[in-house]
């Protein structure tokens, strides 16, 4: 039995529209559920975000600010004379061992620690000098750390690891005029 031109056209139209209906479901449908259900669970989550900012002191601005990724690469506002308008923004990837230093120095026990409120006698900021506070993402968990209002300091456990970032963004960052 030969089968005629049009039953064959027939047959192959029905073919290509079926292909195209197909493909059209399974990229609405059923692949974007599939990738949902893969899901992540918290262990998965735990992405490292350290936000640092520098107040107080006598300068007038807007203070120096940082976000440090867990993959090293950060983004730095220096300090701005003129409150109402940020300095250029400096982007960039830390050197390896500073990365390194950073991530060994935060744990969970020791976050938790730093992050305690407590109540300051006295505080940096209160006579002209600077103090500083972090937002840090770890493991699922947001801690505040604040030299004047927290258990926290930069001459032990992780405070000085975080001062070399400071320290790393003061020489990458050009020269503020006082």
């Amino acid at each position: 039995m030969k089968i005629k031109r049009q039953e064959l056209l027939s047959v192959l139209v029905t073919f290509l529209i079926g292909f195209i209906a197909g493909a059209y479901l399974y990229l609405v449908g059923y692949a974007p559920q599939f990738q949902a259900s893969q899901g992540v669970d918290d262990a998965e989550t735990s992405e490292l975000v350290i936000v640092g900012q520098m107040y107080g002191g006598m300068r007038v601005g807007l203070p120096p600010s940082f976000q440090v990724n867990e993959d090293g690469t950060y983004r730095y506002l220096p300090f701005s004379e003129n409150p109402d308008v940020p300095a250029p923004a400096v982007s960039g990837e830390l050197p390896s061992d500073l990365r390194r230093a950073v991530v060994g120095a935060l744990s969970e026990r020791a976050l938790t620690a730093a992050a305690t409120e407590v109540t300051p006698e006295m505080c940096a900021q209160m006579v002209d000098g600077v103090d500083y506070r972090y937002l840090i993402s770890f493991g699922g968990t947001e801690y505040r750390l604040d030299t004047c209002g927290t258990d926290f300091s930069h001459e032990a456990g992780m405070g000085p690891v975080l001062m070399e970032l400071w320290t790393y963004f003061d020489t990458i960052a050009p020269p503020v005029a006082v």
